[in-house]
């Protein structure tokens, strides 16, 4: 019998009746597949939405950076209230949000209304994918959790590369509007989901909702800061901006240290190969997602239409569809980590310049492919690495904050690939490709501990 961390840090046991891995990520599969369409399908009407805004390509990046924002800045705190209200009534809330937020941005007659629309989906969203993560982790073995997480990440690449097809074909039949609203599709997983899930918490852990806002004040500012070179920010709004950003992390680092076991507990933070680990997966996100918003836009410039542009975006699709698999077996037979997150950062960095100095319809879907294969390797390799660098106690919130730093470069790479465009997009993409070149450098240099070193924080039992 092989037992696991609940969400509370308790080691339930795993009899031969629970879930199998396959089940579980298919279920959990089909939940995030429409909240992984959330950013492919926008991307591809952006062109059309900018237009009917009346707004520049540059301001519309900000409907694919506020809802990885808000992905990542409901992580950490996600964690706690699994533990505090339970995964069932968690993953309720988060797809109630999620919902509720997709149909105010797809009815918005402003671009600030979308954007507020689709800030409170992405809060919803990373509701979901933290819940995703804490079934997985609570209800299956080490065997189990491999296969559900490649599962999970086949249907996620998938549905984030056909993602650009579905919203062509929306956008050039019922228009723009339509792809916004795909994501709320996930409520009609939301009852299987929860069949999956454990439904009691405990009431008496404690929510560190001030570390929880000083966290999301500290990334929005650092975004929109990103974003303020193509929005035509005044000067005075970015030192505001600047001096939100560093008041706000001396307040962070201030209340960690009074409040070492709050939403970051430091435990967790200065765990051996836990940063290193988020920022190499910060980066793999931030090259696949500013890929991602730019691609449709430098087709549309090749004068392609939507439905076409999402045709020829389509095979990275498969890259998702093979990566993931490929993924779990390389992890299974424990090859040397840092080597395979090195590779896919060179891989990621070399599809952005090749797609930033050759802009034409072959470079710029293999650069998206290549993209794709890093984005997938985050999703199977890190996340799997990251629960065993850290005690059973403090997964949950080792997966939020881990899940903060991956979402967190889902909103950084737009950011960065927006806030450059108004120069140009090479600019924009060269930009991209030296963050995800940054991650690869950090692999290297650092040697990401593999799952052979965690025997020092999980024994035999907790990291079976």
């Amino acid at each position: 019998m092989t037992s696991i961390p609940s969400a509370t840090g308790c080691e339930p046991n795993i009899s031969e009746a629970a879930p199998s891995g396959h089940r579980t990520g298919v279920v959990l599969g089909l939940l995030i597949a429409p909240v992984s369409v959330a950013i492919g399908a926008p991307s591809v009407a952006i062109p059309s939405m900018a237009t009917a805004l009346g707004v520049p390509f540059g301001s519309t990046e900000w409907i694919i950076s506020v809802w990885s924002l808000g992905s990542a800045a409901a992580m950490p705190l996600g964690g706690r209230v699994i533990q505090r209200w339970g995964l069932r009534r968690t993953l309720a809330l988060a797809v109630s949000l999620l919902s509720a937020g997709s149909l105010v941005a797809a009815t918005a007659p402003t671009l600030a209304l979308v954007v507020a629309g689709r800030f409170l989906g992405g809060v919803g969203a990373g509701g979901v994918v933290i819940c995703i993560y804490a079934c997985v982790d609570q209800t299956l073995d080490r065997r189990g959790r491999v296969q559900a997480l490649a599962l999970v990440a086949v249907f996620q690449t998938t549905a984030s590369s056909l993602g650009s097809l579905i919203g062509g074909v929306l956008t050039a039949s019922l228009g723009w509007r339509v792809p916004l609203a795909v994501p709320a599709l996930a409520i009609a997983m939301l009852l299987p989901a929860c069949r999956l899930a454990a439904g009691k918490g405990d009431r008496r852990q404690q929510l560190d909702v001030c570390g929880a806002t000083l966290l999301t004040i500290l990334a929005t500012a650092i975004i929109a800061l990103l974003h303020s070179p193509s929005a035509g920010v005044p000067t005075p709004v970015v030192a505001v901006c600047l001096a939100v950003a560093v008041i706000a992390s001396i307040a962070l680092a201030f209340h960690v240290r009074r409040h070492p076991r709050g939403m970051i507990p430091v435990s967790v933070v200065a765990a051996p190969g836990f940063l290193p680990a988020a920022v190499v997966g910060l980066t793999l996100f931030a090259g696949y997602y500013g890929l991602l918003s730019t691609a449709p836009e430098l087709l549309a410039r090749e004068h392609l239409s939507a439905v076409l542009t999402g045709v020829l975006l389509t095979p990275a699709a498969l890259c998702g569809v093979l990566t993931g698999p490929v993924l779990a077996a390389v992890w299974h037979r424990r090859q040397p980590l840092w080597q395979t997150t090195a590779l896919l950062g060179m891989l990621t960095t070399v599809g952005a310049l090749v797609t930033a100095w050759r802009p034409c319809p072959p470079t710029i879907i293999g650069g998206v492919a290549m993209a794709t294969i890093g984005f997938a390797a985050a999703q199977v390799i890190l996340v799997g690495h990251v629960r065993d660098l850290v005690a059973a106690a403090d997964r949950p919130a080792a997966a939020g904050l881990f899940n903060f730093m991956l979402y967190g470069g889902g909103s950084v790479g737009p950011a960065v690939a927006g806030g450059l465009s108004a120069a140009s997009l090479s600019a924009a993409l060269s930009a991209v490709a030296a963050v995800t070149f940054a991650g690869t450098a950090i692999s290297a240099l650092t040697g990401l501990r593999g799952r052979r070193d965690a025997g020092s924080v999980c024994g035999p039992e907790t990291c079976a």
